[in-house]
């Protein structure tokens, strides 16, 4: 007798080290933004599945046209997700983010720096 496939598998990804902190972060979600952090090739068909499984379960779909994916560092973009160009800046919540640490910081300090200076 052959076994229903479950619908929901635990599906795990690396994530980013944020800070100083131990854990890693591999979602960020506030409302209906959701911020998912893919750090290795081998995580893409992982977050692949899981949308997969999401969308099967809850009848959403996601958004191709507003979805960013950017490739920081030396991350190989020839390695597609869902039909998705990559991007070199997208929003996560109000700060800007860039595809270098450096480029993302300035980004985030720029606003803040002009009203300091005004």
């Amino acid at each position: 007798m052959l076994k229903p496939t479950p619908l929901y598998q635990e599906i795990s990804l690396h994530g980013l080290r944020i800070g100083r902190h131990r854990t890693r972060t591999s979602v960020v979600a506030y409302a209906d933004d959701v911020t998912i952090f893919v750090t290795t090739p081998t995580d893409t068909p992982k977050l692949q599945e899981a949308i997969h499984c999401y969308e099967a379960a809850s009848g959403a779909r996601m958004n191709i046209k507003i979805s960013r994916p950017i490739a920081f560092g030396t991350w190989d973009k020839s390695i597609e997700v869902m039909n998705i160009s990559y991007n070199n800046t997208a929003t996560i919540l109000v700060f800007q983010i860039k595809y270098t640490v450096g480029k993302s910081a300035l980004a985030i300090l720029t606003k803040p720096t002009a009203k300091i200076q005004a």
